[in-house]
């Protein structure tokens, strides 16, 4: 990732039928 802010927004902004890097770190 370029940036922490970046990193964050393809976080909070998944691609379609993809589960959010938090989600599986959280085991949800």
């Amino acid at each position: 990732f370029r940036s922490p802010t970046e990193k964050s927004s393809l976080l909070l902004r998944p691609a379609r039928g993809q589960v959010p890097e938090y989600l599986r770190i959280a085991g949800v």
